[in-house]
């Protein structure tokens, strides 16, 4: 399938709670939107959450989501581009959303958070599944 442009949106929010000595156990949430934008325009956003809760009290609280419009050349069936925003087009926004959360992390003089390197077939299994906690 071949897209005419794609165009990157970002939004980083970084919130600190305090700094606290201490070892923390990260669970962060990965979610997916897909949609329609115009008759040729489609996007695919990639948010992911990293928040304070009760049990284990993080320094931080952390969004980042990262949006990719993309115009088609040729005018595929919906169903197969709905496809391609559902798993490729997440494979090809993942290593910008984790490069974001480490960056942003380590410039926050924080220790720096890695997201692991993953498939969006792994990480979404399901067609209908649009969030991920990874553990």
């Amino acid at each position: 399938m071949r897209y005419k442009t794609i165009i990157l949106t970002d939004k980083l929010t970084f919130a600190s709670n305090h700094l606290a000595k201490g070892q923390y156990k990260v669970n962060p949430k990965i979610t997916r939107n897909v949609g329609k934008i115009n008759p040729q325009t489609y996007f695919t956003q990639i948010n992911v959450e990293i928040k304070d809760s009760e049990p284990a009290h993080f320094p931080f609280n952390l969004e980042v989501s990262l949006r990719a419009i993309f115009e088609f050349q040729d005018f595929p069936p919906e169903n197969e581009i709905y496809d391609f925003l559902k798993i490729p087009a997440v494979n090809i926004l993942y290593p910008y959303v984790r490069s974001a959360v480490t960056s942003l992390t380590a410039m926050s003089m924080n220790p720096p958070i890695v997201l692991p390197i993953v498939d969006a077939s792994v990480l979404f299994t399901d067609a209908a599944q649009d969030s991920y906690i990874i553990s």
